[in-house]
């Protein structure tokens, strides 16, 4: 199974999404006479960014419930520290000191546990000078059913 979702901008900006799907043996597009299905869709909400300069290590911010720090830059590598909910932590972006978005090398992902309180690693392509810590306040998840018929 693949999908694939991709940001279209008409009539109005919205995400567009295809998905294959395997059949089983023996069924064929022909005798399929309807599909049933449920889109679930999650996406955060309240998105708060928390900015670290280099200079700010061992300072403790809050954003919502989360807790985070910036533990330590030693040349490409960053460690940070968060405390809250896995689902509300969403990302950390590094930048250089010319202000220039740095691309990673490799991430480590939080465990899929309700509430954490871990030291994250990251290494990025390039030095960083400042960071930033993007977590949402919520997380809202719609679930949509559908029927497909030919």
């Amino acid at each position: 199974q693949k999908i694939q979702l991709s940001e279209k901008k008409r009539p109005i900006l919205h995400l567009s999404g295809q998905r294959t799907v395997n059949l089983r043996f023996g069924i064929t597009e022909a005798n399929l006479h309807s599909i049933h299905g449920k889109l679930i869709l999650t996406l955060p909400a309240g998105i708060n960014v928390v900015p670290f300069k280099s200079d700010e290590l061992n300072q403790v911010k809050e954003a919502g419930a989360a807790k985070m720090m910036l533990k330590s830059i030693v040349n490409n590598q960053v460690t940070v520290h968060y405390s809250g909910l896995t689902r509300n932590y969403l990302d950390v972006k590094a930048y250089n000191s010319a202000g220039q978005e740095l691309k990673w090398k490799s991430k480590s992902l939080p465990p899929k546990q309700d509430a954490i309180d871990i030291d994250l690693l990251m290494t990025y392509e390039g030095t960083p000078d400042r960071i930033e810590i993007v977590t949402a306040s919520d997380i809202i998840q719609r679930e949509y059913p559908f029927i497909l018929k030919q």
